[in-house]
């Protein structure tokens, strides 16, 4: 089978927006630590490429919400 950041990795690759949504919502390792920049391909496509590519609204609509709320919190610790 292997870890869920591999599963993750090929469902994503593969457009399995299932998989990649049950593996995202069971995992809260994987939602705090996956890296939006982390290459998956020697293409150096990401999941943010893979998940528009294969059109993962509800995905990319997650995923980038929990970014940004990261990088907001990010921002206001910096001003603080």
């Amino acid at each position: 089978m292997g870890s869920s950041k591999s599963i993750l990795k090929r469902s994503m690759i593969r457009g399995d927006e299932i998989q990649v949504l049950q593996v995202y919502r069971s995992r809260s390792d994987i939602r705090r630590h996956i890296d939006p920049n982390l290459v998956l391909n020697e293409d150096g496509d990401t999941f943010v490429h893979y998940a528009s590519h294969f059109a993962m609204k509800t995905f990319l609509r997650k995923y980038l919400t929990k970014a940004w709320k990261r990088q907001q919190q990010q921002q206001q610790k910096e001003l603080s």
